[in-house]
């Protein structure tokens, strides 16, 4: 889309960052938001944004409709294929290799936030949607979920080793083996 059209693409902090990688490649900008399509949609209106969507593959597409949709998805990826006329191997292989990681935790007692910020102190902090640590390269964050009593963390770096660091160090303050 940025290729067409420059501008803002937004998207929560828990999606990839190679939204940001893509985003800079094209003149474009990434905004970040809670966790949740109406979030999202919300900042895209305020932002005018070109596209948006979040980690799970749902794209947001304010000329077609303002709902995550994995149909508009595939139309991208299709029309991707058609303009560049080369495998989706070759496309992917240009763009860096990223480790994502998904955990779900269950709630033991009450999330100390003060001890995850000692852990990453080094690190950049963000609270829009519960905790997010950054370094350059990877990130992770922590949150309760909205819907289960569990802690959902999420990491990524590029390797799986940085990222399975970064998951080890908040699930000792989480006290889960």
């Amino acid at each position: 889309m940025l290729r067409k059209e420059r501008g803002t693409v937004v998207t929560n902090v828990s999606t990839s960052r190679l939204i940001d990688w893509i985003a800079e490649k094209h003149g474009g900008n990434v905004v970040r938001t809670a966790i949740g399509e109406a979030h999202v949609v919300r900042v895209m209106l305020k932002r005018g944004a070109v596209v948006g969507g979040e980690g799970n593959g749902g794209v947001i597409l304010p000329k077609v409709h303002l709902t995550r949709d994995s149909l508009t998805a595939m139309a991208l990826i299709l029309q991707l294929l058609l303009e560049r006329d080369e495998p989706i191997e070759n496309i992917i292989g240009g763009y860096p290799h990223l480790r994502l990681v998904k955990k779900k935790v269950e709630l033991q007692g009450v999330l100390d936030r003060g001890e995850l910020r000692k852990i990453f102190a080094d690190a950049e902090m963000d609270e829009t949607d519960g905790l997010l640590f950054t370094y350059p390269g990877s990130w992770i964050s922590i949150r309760r979920s909205g819907t289960e009593p569990i802690v959902r963390i999420i990491a990524e770096a590029e390797s799986e080793q940085k990222v399975l660091a970064l998951i080890g160090k908040a699930m000792n303050v989480l006290c889960v083996e």
